[in-house]
């Protein structure tokens, strides 16, 4: 893809550029306002045009830059082959990464979903016997309960049993007192008269 845009193309805009040289496009405005970059051009009219820069300029970039890597010229008879090559499997393991990504952030989604749903499962066994005894000890505390209520009901109702036998009493007690000063009025009434 780089070589045939460089054989194609006298010009080169910055775009295509920074995916030839692998340069950020600021990286080559940069480089050209400083006069780092020689046979450029700016196309379009009132200032909103955009740079291109020559083929040659491109070239002679690769060129350096293969020399930093320590790959000579001697080497390769086409060096537009070397600048191929190493461009296509950048965009092949691109594409490739994405796709792993894109893969990752799947079964990460799938194993939250999964974590989530584990979560909801009832305990396993090692932990039954702990939550078992934590409710045989809750347990056996309301049966405690339980059974001091049912203690006080008898109380109370014992109380109120002894409670309803001493009021007839006093009502017994009462009708016999009044049977008494009835029978102690008339008592007197009668020795009155006679």
């Amino acid at each position: 893809m780089r070589s045939q845009v460089l054989n194609e193309k006298e010009w080169v805009s910055l775009k295509e550029a920074s995916k030839i040289t692998g340069k950020s496009v600021h990286a080559l405005q940069l480089m050209i306002s400083r006069g780092k970059l020689e046979k450029v051009r700016k196309q379009g009219s009132n200032g909103h045009g955009y740079w291109e820069i020559h083929n040659e300029v491109l070239k002679s970039m690769m060129d350096e830059k293969l020399i930093s890597q320590g790959v000579s010229h001697e080497n390769f008879s086409d060096i537009s082959q070397v600048v191929t090559m190493p461009t296509e499997a950048f965009f092949q393991q691109q594409k490739e990464r994405d796709n792993l990504l894109q893969g990752l952030m799947m079964y990460r989604y799938k194993f939250e979903e999964l974590d989530r749903q584990i979560k909801m499962l009832p305990a396993p066994l090692e932990v039954l016997p702990a939550i078992l005894q934590e409710k045989d000890v809750k347990l056996s505390e309301l049966e405690q309960k339980a059974e001091l209520l049912e203690e006080v009901e008898r109380k109370l109702l014992t109380e109120q049993q002894s409670r309803e036998r001493i009021e007839q009493e006093l009502q017994k007690v009462k009708e016999d007192l009044l049977n008494e000063r009835s029978l102690s009025w008339w008592s007197r009434l009668w020795k009155k008269r006679s």
